[in-house]
């Protein structure tokens, strides 16, 4: 037999279990409760649906791994200032004020062999630039018309 404080803890467990699958099940029952766009844009549907749309990458003719890029002279110049601010086990701090720093050097936005780059100089998987770039909505990953 459990003792009392085990009792009481499984049986509000399973009080949770049952009170969230009847929560889950009016969810699937229960109509869209979006009914138009005006509804939509009150509670923030669009942002949400289609927000994915900026987390991932489809390689084009001007934004691909496999294009060449570098910072320029003088911008590798600032990069290396930019390191300097960090202790070389902490490179990859330096990501953010790097992605910017190409952004400006690249026109307005940051493309993937950029990104690849960076990761290159900071000693990181590309994947962690990556993530930076997408997290922060003040990086243009296409051209900005």
């Amino acid at each position: 037999m459990l003792p009392p404080a085990a009792r009481l803890a499984a049986r509000r467990l399973l009080g949770l279990a049952s009170a969230s699958a009847s929560q889950s099940a009016a969810r699937r029952l229960s109509p869209s409760p979006i009914s138009s766009p005006a509804a939509a844009a009150a509670t923030g549907y669009f942002s949400r649906a289609f927000s994915s749309a900026l987390n991932y990458h489809i390689d084009s003719p001007d934004n691909n791994p496999n294009m060449p890029w570098e910072f320029t002279k003088d911008n590798m110049e600032k990069v290396n200032e930019i390191l300097s601010h960090y202790p070389s086990n902490y490179k990859q701090s330096g990501i953010i004020p790097m992605l910017d720093l190409a952004q400006q050097q690249h026109g307005g936005w940051v493309p993937v062999a950029a990104m690849d780059a960076i990761a290159k100089i900071v000693g990181v998987a590309p994947i962690r630039v990556y993530e930076v770039a997408t997290f922060y909505s003040m990086f243009n990953r296409t051209k900005v018309p």
